[in-house]
């Protein structure tokens, strides 16, 4: 009796077949527009990656310092990245919000979090910085070591050193995250070599 009185619910106030749209919006920016009609209904949910640029400086820093937390947690329990935070957990985690994990976890990710609080989270120069074309020649030589160097350790090369943080060596700035802690014995050195 209530599966039907249910059937007709859905049919008199029509919600099986939706006619609207929504903006996602991210540092009040929208991002992406989705429209929703009667096929949306019964198809799988719609999942919106964002680039991390689409982030906030401090945001991104804080969604770097993430990740890296994550990788490490995947490695140490030997499952795959997404089960220990997926990557949509990570951009809002990184927003402020509070990420979906259980205590010792969550108390794992707090203090990677405070120890990155204490440094600079994001090295990407600023937009007006332009680098030569010697500079670039630079970035592109400290690209290709990271990239083999990721491949090498199988992780992403952003993890290691992102391209903000590699124009940024270029262009004479030291204070990066690729030349300290666990970065600077992987891959730290060899590009300090790499620059002369």
């Amino acid at each position: 009796m209530v599966i039907y009185g249910l059937t007709d619910y859905l049919q008199r106030t029509q919600e099986l077949k939706p006619n609207f749209s929504v903006d996602v919006q991210v540092n009040g920016k929208t991002v992406a527009t989705k429209k929703f009609n009667s096929a949306d209904a019964t198809a799988p949910p719609t999942v919106l990656t964002l680039a991390e640029a689409q982030l906030a400086p401090a945001s991104r820093g804080r969604a770097k310092t993430i990740a890296v937390w994550r990788e490490k947690q995947a490695r140490a329990r030997d499952l795959p990245r997404a089960w220990i935070l997926s990557d949509a957990a990570i951009f809002s985690t990184a927003q402020g919000s509070v990420p979906p994990l259980n205590d010792s976890l969550a108390a794992s990710l707090e203090v990677a979090l405070k120890e990155a609080s204490n440094e600079v989270l994001d090295q990407e120069p600023s937009q007006d910085a332009r680098p030569t074309p010697e500079q670039k020649a630079v970035i592109e030589r400290l690209s290709k070591i990271v990239d083999a160097r990721a491949a090498e350790l199988a992780v992403n090369a952003e993890i290691l050193a992102p391209r903000g943080e590699l124009k940024a060596l270029a262009m004479g700035k030291r204070d990066s995250h690729a030349l300290k802690g666990w970065r600077k014995k992987e891959i730290g050195t060899e590009l300090l070599e790499a620059i002369g």
